[in-house]
């Protein structure tokens, strides 16, 4: 039986670590050599990480090609790791994963895209790490993108290529300064507002601008909300402010379409 075929039963036994460093560099290597008992013991030592990168593709892969894509992950970390940069698979594993399942999406046909900011965003941590991916996974939360939301983003930009072909593609553009964390926060949230602000009429916008505390800090109550504007009722209000959300989502979801 394949290996393909014996990890069907794995993916949910308990996780079985691997005790030493030492043993898992062994594995590593037995495993590179075609030892797939090896494989399938780094398999249940790994399985929480491949479940987690797993869980990011669900929505755009039956479950059971995203777990072949993530195994297949595991085999290429394998294939790509190095003693002398680390003694643990953990250094690699994530991000393999994420290219294979990243490269499964794209070859499924699924539309799966990455926003541009989220890109940039993605370039400019990686930069802040000078091109260590390992390290810019770290640092990625301090950033507001957590590390699996940087490694399904790697899969994406690599799409089955090496990143230092992404880099090149890139060209300069790479080195540019990645902004602090709130500044990011507060420009993209000024630019999501002006869209949003964009989808509705001037009185459903005046509505929203008060009930929701954009002019004067704090919300305002339906009903004052109607005695301010001509004396409308709160029910008037109320059904304006709930069909201009509406709108605001249609066109805040559209982004993502």
């Amino acid at each position: 039986m394949s290996a393909f075929a014996r990890i069907d039963t794995m993916w949910d036994a308990p996780v079985e670590h691997i005790a030493t460093a030492a043993e898992e560099v062994e594995l590593i290597a037995a495993a590179g050599a075609g030892d797939e008992d090896a494989l399938l013991r780094l398999f249940a030592s790994y399985v929480p990480h491949l479940c987690q990168a797993v869980g990011a593709y669900t929505k755009v892969l039956p479950l059971d090609d995203a777990r072949q894509a993530a195994f297949l992950g595991l085999v290429s970390a394998v294939r790509a790791f190095d003693p002398a940069q680390s003694d643990r698979l953990v250094s690699v594993i994530r991000q393999h994963a994420h290219a294979e399942l990243s490269a499964a999406a794209q070859a499924a046909g699924t539309g799966f895209t990455v926003p541009s900011r989220t890109v940039e965003r993605f370039f400019g941590i990686l930069a802040k790490a000078g091109n260590d991916v390992a390290e810019a996974a770290k640092i990625a939360p301090a950033y507001e993108m957590t590390a699996d939301t940087f490694y399904s983003v790697l899969g994406a930009v690599t799409a089955g290529a090496s990143l230092e072909t992404a880099l090149e593609a890139r060209g300069d553009a790479v080195f540019g300064n990645v902004v602090a964390p709130r500044e990011i926060a507060d420009a993209e949230d000024r630019v999501l507002v002006e869209l949003a602000f964009r989808a509705v009429d001037d009185f459903e916008r005046d509505v929203c601008r008060l009930a929701y505390g954009f002019s004067d800090f704090d919300p305002v109550p339906d009903a004052e909300i109607g005695h301010r504007l001509g004396k409308f009722s709160r029910l008037k209000i109320q059904r304006t402010r709930t069909r201009a959300l509406g709108k605001m989502r249609s066109a805040l979801g559209a982004l993502n379409a």
